[in-house]
């Protein structure tokens, strides 16, 4: 439980972050190769990407300790980046997934500093995943 806690920690502080973080590197002017502005709003769109990731997660698995539930739509998520995604689900996560890649791509060539940027929203799903499976592993004594 303590780390399915962490987890939503993190996606929360992640949240508050947007609003505090400024430093140098991010106060580039806009470029025509992005949507986003600035180094700063690049670093939001990561942000935002993650915590859409991590939330879904948490709210649709993690708060049930659904593992099998969560292992079957991550399976759907991977294959619906690959080919036509199958349920609203894995619509979301290749739609929030292409976001936070061209966001990416287009702050590396403004040269922005990409290096903290949280990870994508698939890898914070496949993060929650492990969390459950761990947790699975360890707390078998609840009837599981």
């Amino acid at each position: 439980m303590n780390k399915v806690i962490t987890f939503l920690n993190v996606a929360v502080a992640s949240l508050t972050l947007i609003g505090c973080a400024s430093t140098e590197r991010n106060g580039k002017e806009k470029s025509n190769t992005s949507n986003a502005g600035t180094c700063d709003e690049h670093e939001a769109v990561a942000n935002k990407s993650y915590n859409f990731g991590a939330m879904n997660f948490y709210k649709s698995y993690a708060i049930t300790n659904d593992l099998q539930g969560a292992q079957a739509q991550l399976f759907l998520i991977e294959n619906g980046l690959k080919e036509k995604p199958i349920g609203n689900f894995a619509v979301a996560y290749k739609s929030a997934e292409r976001s936070y890649d061209k966001n990416l791509s287009s702050a590396k060539v403004m040269g922005c500093d990409t290096s903290k940027y949280p990870p994508s929203p698939v890898d914070a799903f496949r993060k929650g995943v492990k969390i459950l499976e761990e947790k699975s592993k360890y707390g078998k004594g609840d009837g599981g």
